[in-house]
């Protein structure tokens, strides 16, 4: 299902390389992932999320302040796909596979599927080294690009997007039809304990998500929660895991690193488009 970067014909999977018809190779790394990000398209020396905010992100989800999203979405994924025998899934943007492991565990510890075909795509070279590193299944981990996917036409059941950048066409384009996106973005008072420490006047998420042009809405679920950050490690990670990480001042920065203490909601949609077939 992987195709070539250079030129786009498929890749077949040997024992330590990926290699298609006209001998273009890359080999997998001693971790397992492949790197199909070509130089010509990096707009960075190392694109993506730098190795300490995927450190932070991995240290803050390993320790569970999320798990009201993921079991939300082992339940919700786990009913999608009950009536499959084979799943194919692609989860554009995954980091360090925190939601992609947790997710395929379950369903294949549930053993409604027969086949999982999981697959994590990020464009940070250091996220995917680390989820390679923590996954001891078959899921397949590859450094590219969200805006030219190396994976076939058609070839995806469920694309899996969370709190990632996103191409509508390459998501269409790889998705068989009547494929799903299952995306993932904040809630209204998602992080808003935080952002009182970032903004004189925070204010909330907008709710409205626009469906996606090719896609229609099959259903839209607000998760909710709460977080007690007791220690400032924890609360230094959450701040490095968001966008807030990039634009806020090293003063702001410095001040938030030294709380001891942060109450926060956090919240999310699971909003789940189904790819229309064309009539």
């Amino acid at each position: 299902m992987f195709k070539c970067p250079v030129c786009k014909q498929t890749l077949n999977q040997e024992e330590s390389r990926f290699i298609c018809d006209q001998a273009h190779s890359f080999d997998k790394a001693k971790e397992g992932y492949v790197n199909l990000l070509l130089v010509q398209n990096k707009k960075s020396l190392n694109p993506g999320d730098e190795k300490g905010m995927v450190v932070s992100r991995r240290d803050f989800l390993s320790k569970g302040f999320y798990d009201v999203l993921v079991k939300t979405l082992q339940q919700q994924l786990c009913g999608l796909a009950s009536h499959q025998k084979q799943l194919s899934m692609l989860d554009i943007g995954c980091g360090e596979g925190y939601y992609l492991r947790n997710i395929t565990e379950q369903l294949r510890k549930t053993g409604i599927i027969e086949r999982v075909n999981a697959t994590g795509i990020d464009i940070s070279k250091p996220a995917i080294q680390q989820a390679a590193k923590q996954d001891n299944s078959n899921t397949q981990y590859l450094v590219g690009s969200s805006h030219d996917l190396p994976i076939e036409n058609q070839s995806q059941d469920l694309v899996l997007n969370i709190f990632a950048p996103l191409d509508i066409q390459e998501t269409l384009r790889v998705l068989q039809p009547g494929g799903l996106l299952v995306k993932i973005v904040p809630g209204p008072k998602h992080l808003f304990g935080l952002k009182q420490h970032i903004y004189q006047t925070p204010c909330y998420h907008e709710e409205d998500e626009a469906v996606p042009t090719g896609f229609s809405i099959e259903s839209c679920k607000l998760v909710k929660g709460h977080l007690s950050l007791e220690n400032s490690i924890d609360i230094k990670n959450l701040l490095a895991m968001t966008p807030y990480y990039w634009n806020i001042s090293q003063t702001t920065s410095a001040q938030i690193n030294r709380l001891q203490q942060l109450e926060t909601a956090i919240e999310f949609f699971i909003n789940i488009y189904k790819k229309q077939q064309l009539t």
